[in-house]
């Protein structure tokens, strides 16, 4: 442990385990302020509940910002179309193409 560490580590330097992050009191709060949102709750539910329009609302709100709104319409009827295994390798693409 170092002379002029504010918070004692359990381990001193050189025995500390690879990859040990101490817990840091900021990150802890932001992860039970998410957990404890109302609306990341409804949205967990709703993706356990119903996980193939969850992803579709998710892919077409990405496209939307990024076409025009003639070929996003386009696209909407288009995806429609579609058979439902088709639709889900579709959107299961285009999930991955524009990032999680």
């Amino acid at each position: 442990m170092k002379k002029n560490s504010i918070f004692p580590s359990r381990y001193s330097n050189e025995a500390r385990p690879r990859g040990y992050n101490p817990p840091n009191t900021y990150h802890l709060l932001q992860g039970i302020t998410k957990r404890t949102s109302y609306n990341y709750v409804q949205a967990v539910k709703r993706n356990k509940e119903q996980p193939f329009e969850e992803q579709q609302r998710r892919v077409l709100k990405k496209l939307r910002s990024r076409l025009s709104r003639d070929a996003y319409m386009d696209f909407i009827n288009a995806l429609h179309k579609q058979t439902l295994l088709k639709r889900v390798m579709t959107l299961k693409d285009l999930e991955l193409k524009l990032g999680n």
